[in-house]
């Protein structure tokens, strides 16, 4: 690579990356302790001929789950809270579904089966805004696909923002109708009529840990916030490369809105979609006295809703917030 800023940037990013990966598998190695996650895991495998992986193949495996399983799913939930705030119709359903099932408890992952309405909002919501939009395959063989001929070696280019809007596929499709994935109809629907995670041999490794995840996550959301789009917002998002470049969300402002609770001024910035920030407001479920702590006392700013962050918090069942 030429060695321009935005290189150099990466190569420092990616060594201490790798520092602190090999640094934990060496750890790991050497105590020899099976702590039951992944590393665990992928350090008890062994080949047909017995062998364990190298350092380098459990860097790359680390690497992989945790790019791959990290920012896709934050991509999902920014785009569902986005669709959330401008369709208040469907707020309320999900709310009560998850104060029905969670009772103000942390969601777990037994609740996940009665959290039917949140795994149908973000189903939608990786329809309408799929974290990847576009996919490749090679072909290995000759065959004949809508009347072109393919030959091996070629590169066939699958688009999910497309097939996903499909209207011989979905009623609506435009529409933001959580309702569908309810319904006993879209067992109908042709295999890869949906395909957010890919599809055959290949398809995404990590898809059932990133739907529980993204369904717990906008669960525990969901018992504290509440997104609201200001009266004037219109989207200016129309292109399907846009689908990666959600930013989560920052917070600029804080003040007492009433006294049921408190209010956040938040904008939602999906880089390169909006020429300018456009506001939202967040409000805090519950009382005043149920406040963060970070918030009490005078108002404050800059502060930041990251949820590629608060997915990998350690503080169950309520929201962290940063500081810029």
């Amino acid at each position: 690579m030429l060695p321009t800023q935005t290189n150099r940037q990466f190569n420092q990013v990616m060594q201490r990356l790798d520092a602190y990966i090999y640094n934990l598998i060496a750890e790991r190695r050497a105590s020899g302790q099976d702590t039951g996650d992944l590393l665990s895991m992928l350090l008890r495998a062994r080949d047909e001929d017995g062998s364990q992986m190298s350092d380098q193949q459990l860097r790359d495996e680390l690497v992989t789950l945790m790019v791959a399983g990290l920012d896709t799913t934050a991509l999902a939930l920014s785009w569902a809270l986005y669709l959330l705030a401008l369709n208040p119709r469907v707020w309320p359903k999900l709310a009560f579904e998850v104060q029905a099932v969670l009772h103000d408890r942390p969601a777990r992952f037994e609740d996940l089966p009665q959290l039917r309405y949140a795994e149908a909002v973000i189903k939608e919501s990786m329809r309408l805004y799929p974290p990847a939009w576009v996919i490749g395959r090679e072909a290995l063989h000759d065959c004949d696909i809508g009347g072109q001929h393919v030959t091996p070696g070629m590169s066939l280019i699958m688009s999910q923002w497309l097939v996903h809007r499909d209207p011989r596929n979905f009623e609506a499709p435009l529409e933001f109708r959580p309702e569908r994935w309810l319904d006993e109809r879209i067992k109908a629907l042709p295999k890869f009529a949906y395909f957010p995670f890919g599809g055959g041999p290949r398809i995404c490794i990590g898809y059932s840990f990133a739907m529980m995840e993204a369904v717990l996550v906008l669960a525990t959301v969901t018992q504290r916030f509440r997104l609201v789009c200001q009266p004037d917002y219109k989207s200016r998002s129309g292109r399907p490369s846009r689908c990666n470049r959600a930013a989560g969300c920052n917070c600029k402002s804080a003040h007492r809105r009433d006294e049921r609770g408190w209010a956040w001024k938040v904008w939602l910035r999906l880089a390169g979609d909006y020429a300018a920030t456009r506001p939202f407001m967040v409000k805090e479920r519950g009382s005043a006295a149920g406040a963060p702590s970070c918030c009490t006392g005078t108002p404050f700013s800059g502060v930041r809703l990251d949820f590629r962050r608060l997915m990998n918090s350690r503080k169950a069942g309520g929201i962290v917030f940063f500081f810029l």
